[in-house]
């Protein structure tokens, strides 16, 4: 009997032995999966394309994502969570910590919509959904933040409308510029002809001085038109801005009436950027005679080329041409790109063609442009080009 109980009890052993080592290669894949599971939701979070923030109930911020640092302009993680939500005072004045404070205390779910001026001077507008934090027992431990910029998107809303309606006419201008450019050379050839036969003393010599000069600015006009609807691929190279703009503000200036002050300032050291030196001089030469005209033969006019960098965003070179004219309204300015719309006088050599050139030329070297004006303040063209990595 004695063997027997201890046969049993040895049995009884090994069985426990074995479900204790099945329980351990349980917990260790259990483990394991979990830690699968938790890697995939930091990931979806870290990938997450909107900003998304938890607090406590004193409004300490504990945890964010990248997106949250790129919408803010926030250096870093650690400079956001200095940021009290319920304290900070630009949050008290736009109204958030009043909504997340009644978030906490009311267990509500609330969205709302608003302009926002960020600590680092970025100025946006934001989107943000609030959702109370509930533990087990379904009290409010906090409250969790969606959030999304607005301004972007509303900004690549309007960027791709306009490059629909660049592409229509675009294609539009292929043809019209076309048959205008055998129409200007015909009148060229003919006038050029009757020029030579004629005294240079001929009362109808000037007359037709003037047809040859009226042709030579209608071509020109053509080839805005062919460049508007061809929009030539840039050959990029390497391209040092500083030497280049100060030329390119040299030879302006040079054409500038003696009223015109036209200044360049370099702030800062530049990375170099690429570039197709000649599209982006003619883009520049562009604005800065927009800003001449703006200027209406006395002012001043200003070239700024300075590096900048938001938030965790690549830097960029932004090139910023400024006048103190008259500025427009912002009727006027939701149009400034669209091509043929001008606000000089019917019959002007301008054809609203100019900025439309320079927005396709920036664009296709993977930069941006935007204007900015207030009547009776002025007007600024920002050009910006991505540094070389």
């Amino acid at each position: 009997m004695g063997s027997m109980d201890e046969e049993n009890r040895s049995e009884q052993i090994e069985r426990l032995q074995q479900q204790v080592e099945s329980i351990g290669i349980e917990l260790e894949t259990t483990n394991l999966e979990l830690q699968a599971q938790g890697e995939r939701w930091r990931l979806l979070v870290e990938n997450a394309p909107l900003g998304i923030l938890s607090m406590d109930l004193t409004g300490q911020i504990i945890d964010l994502n990248p997106a949250l640092l790129k919408i803010l302009g926030s250096p870093s993680a650690e400079a956001t969570r200095a940021i009290n939500m319920l304290t900070f005072p630009p949050l008290i004045a736009s109204g958030a910590s009043a909504n997340i404070r009644r978030c906490i205390e009311e267990g509500q779910t609330i969205t709302c919509e608003h302009p926002y001026q960020t600590k680092w001077g970025k100025s946006t507008l934001v989107r943000y959904y609030l959702t109370p934090i509930l533990n087990a027992a379904g009290e409010v431990i906090g409250a969790q933040a969606l959030v999304e910029d607005r301004a972007e998107a509303i900004r690549a809303e309007a960027a791709e409308a306009l490059a629909r309606r660049m592409e229509t006419v675009g294609t539009m201008a292929a043809g019209v510029a076309h048959d205008t450019n055998v129409l200007f050379g015909a009148i060229l050839g003919h006038a050029t002809a009757a020029k030579e036969r004629l005294d240079p003393l001929d009362p109808n010599h000037m007359d037709l001085k003037g047809i040859l000069d009226a042709c030579r600015q209608g071509r020109g006009l053509a080839l805005k038109l062919a460049s508007l609807a061809r929009r030539p691929s840039p050959e990029l190279v390497e391209v040092d801005l500083a030497p280049l703009i100060e030329a390119l503000v040299e030879e302006f200036r040079s054409t500038a009436p003696r009223g015109v002050e036209v200044s360049f300032e370099v702030r800062g050291p530049l990375p170099r950027v690429e570039a197709d030196a000649a599209q982006l001089g003619r883009a520049i030469l562009e604005v800065c005679r927009n800003a001449l005209v703006a200027a209406e033969g006395e002012g001043r006019i200003g070239v700024v080329l300075e590096a900048v960098r938001s938030g965790q965003e690549p830097q960029k070179v932004q090139i910023r041409i400024s006048d103190d004219g008259p500025g427009m309204p912002p009727e006027i300015l939701e149009h400034a790109f669209e091509p043929f719309f001008t606000t000089h006088p019917q019959g002007s050599v301008a054809g609203g063609l100019g900025l439309a050139i320079v927005y396709g030329c920036l664009r296709t070297h993977g930069g941006d442009v935007c204007i900015e004006s207030t009547p009776g303040q002025g007007t600024t063209l920002t050009l910006e080009l991505p540094a070389k990595a």
